[in-house]
C-alpha cells in the first residue's frame, strides 16, 4: 500500500539532526530507516558518530560535521555552523531528485536552511523543518524573533511536527502562518511489543522481582522539563499506602545536578541494579542510566509513569503503549488525546504554563504544578484493579499499533 503511494526510490532524502537515544532523535532515526528499507537513499549529517541504531552504508549514508576549526574572528560554534551548511550544500547540488529534512530548529534547521540558500538548485529541494520540544523550553524565549524568521522563511517548504497540541503552540507563540502537518512518532514494533505472562515472569525473577511487586516504568531523557524528582515524589506517596514491594524503574540519562536535586540516597551494589534507595521499607529505586535495551524494562513493568511541564507529544508513552503497559501521564502531553481516544490510561492534572513561565520554571529550586495526589490515586487504582490495567494494556498496543504509522509523513512527501 505504501509502495504504491509513493515510489521512495524517486529520489533521495538528505537529514540533519542530533542523534540520541532519546525523544525526537530517536524517532527521526525510525524515520530515516524506514525510508531507507524502502530502498530511497538517504544521506545523514551529524556532529558525532551515530550510536543508538545500527546503520549500515547500504542503509544510510553518514556523513560527520566534525573536524578541529579555528577562527580569530568568529566563535568556534558559529564557524562549525557556517562550514557544515557549506558541506551540505554541496551535496544538494549533486543532481538527483532530493528533499531535505532537519529535525530541531537549532542549529539543524537553521544549517539545512543556510545550506539551501547557498545552493544552485534551491528551488528544486523542498525543505521540510521540524521542530521539537526543546525548540519551545530551551531555545523559543530566547531566540523568539529568530525562530519565527526560520520557520516563515520562503525557502521552507513545510513544517511537520508531532501533535495537534504543539502546532497550535507554535502558531500562538511564534505567530507561524503556515500550515503545520501532523506526523505522530512511531514506535519501533520490532523492539516495543507486548511479551507473555511467562517470559515477563521470567524477566522479573531474573532481576530478583516477583509478580507480586508492582512495578512503575518511567524512561525519559531526564532533563529538568520531565520532573525525575516529582515522580519519585508521586511513588513515594503511593508506596506508604501499597501493600506490596514498590519498584520504580527510572532509565534514561540523568545529569548529575538533578540528581542530587532528587535527594536520594544513592549507593552502589554488587550486583544489578546499579543504584538503588531504601527510604520506605517497600520501595526501591533503580536508575539504569542510559541503556539502548529500554524495552526490556518497560515491558515488565505495570505501568509507565510520566510527570512533563511540557512535550510536544512523548515519544516514551507512546513506547509503553505499543508494549501493552498501561500508562499514567500529566495531562499537557501532546499524546494525550491519543490516550483518552485509545482508554490506555489516565491523565493528572498539571498547570499550563506559558513559554516564558515555562522557561524559568527550569531554573526554580522546588517546580509543583502538578495534582500529585490525583496522581497517587491512579497509580492506587491500576495496582488494585489488575484486570482493567491489563484491558487498558491492550487496548493501548493496539491503538499504537493501528495509528502510530508513517503514513502521514509519506503522504506529505508525495505532496511536496
Amino acid at each position: 500500500m505504501v509502495q504504491k503511494a509513493l515510489d521512495l526510490k524517486a529520489f533521495r532524502v538528505l537529514t540533519a539532526f542530533h542523534h540520541g537515544g532519546y525523544g525526537s532523535s530517536k524517532s527521526i532515526c525510525r524515520l530515516v530507516h524506514f525510508l531507507s528499507h524502502f530502498k530511497s537513499p538517504v544521506t545523514s549529517f551529524f556532529f558525532e558518530q551515530p550510536y543508538y541504531f545500527d546503520y549500515t552504508p547500504s542503509q544510510v549514508n553518514i556523513k560527520l560535521l566534525k573536524g578541529r576549526f579555528k577562527s580569530e574572528v568568529l566563535d568556534e560554534s558559529f564557524y562549525i555552523s557556517f562550514l557544515a551548511s557549506d558541506q551540505i550544500s554541496k551535496e544538494i547540488d549533486i543532481d538527483v531528485p532530493t528533499k531535505l529534512l532537519a529535525a530541531s530548529l537549532f542549529p539543524y534547521g537553521e544549517i539545512m536552511l543556510q545550506a539551501k540558500l547557498q545552493s544552485t538548485k534551491s528551488h528544486q529541494r523542498p525543505l521540510i523543518l521540524h521542530p521539537t520540544g526543546s525548540d519551545i523550553w530551551c531555545i523559543g524565549y530566547q531566540m523568539l524573533k529568530r525562530v519565527k524568521w526560520l520557520m516563515e522563511h520562503p525557502q521552507v517548504d513545510a513544517i511537520v511536527t508531532y501533535s495537534e497540541q504543539f502546532a497550535n503552540e507554535i502558531k500562538q507563540y511564534f505567530g507561524v502562518s503556515k500550515e503545520i502537518s501532523i506526523c505522530p512518532p512511531v514506535p519501533d514494533t520490532n523492539i516495543f511489543y507486548p511479551i507473555s505472562q511467562e517470559e515477563r515472569l521470567r524477566r522479573r525473577t531474573q532481576l530478583g522481582y516477583s509478580e507480586d511487586f508492582f512495578i512503575i516504568s518511567h524512561h525519559s531523557n531526564m532533563r529538568r522539563v520531565k520532573c525525575p524528582s516529582l515522580i519519585i515524589e508521586i511513588v513515594r506517596r503511593f508506596a506508604k499506602k501499597s501493600s506490596r514491594p514498590v519498584i520504580l524503574l527510572m532509565c534514561g540519562p540523568l545529569q548529575l545536578n538533578i540528581l542530587k536535586e532528587m535527594n536520594i540516597a544513592l549507593f552502589e551494589p554488587d550486583k544489578f541494579p546499579p543504584f538503588k534507595t531504601s527510604h520506605l521499607s517497600n520501595l526501591t529505586i533503580v536508575w539504569t542510566g542510559y541503556t539502548n535495551t529500554v524495552e526490556n524494562f518497560i515491558q515488565i513493568a505495570d505501568v509507565e509513569l510520566n510527570c512533563s511541564l511540557h512535550d510536544s507529544f512523548n515519544i516514551s508513552l507512546s513506547e509503553a503503549m505499543a508494549c501493552g503497559v498501561p500508562v499514567i501521564s500529566s495531562d499537557i502531553v501532546g499524546i494525550a488525546p491519543h490516550i483518552l481516544k485509545a482508554e490506555c490510561g489516565y491523565l493528572f492534572r498539571c498547570k499550563k504554563l506559558n513559554y516564558e513561565q515555562l522557561n524559568l520554571a527550569m531554573f526554580e529550586e522546588k517546580v509543583n504544578y502538578f495534582d500529585l495526589d490525583s496522581a497517587v490515586e491512579l497509580l492506587a487504582y491500576l495496582e488494585q484493579n489488575p484486570s482493567n490495567a491489563k484491558k487498558m494494556g491492550e487496548a493501548g498496543h493496539n491503538y499504537a499499533r493501528e495509528t502510530f504509522t508513517y503514513e502521514p509523513f509519506l503522504t506529505l512527501l508525495d505532496k511536496l
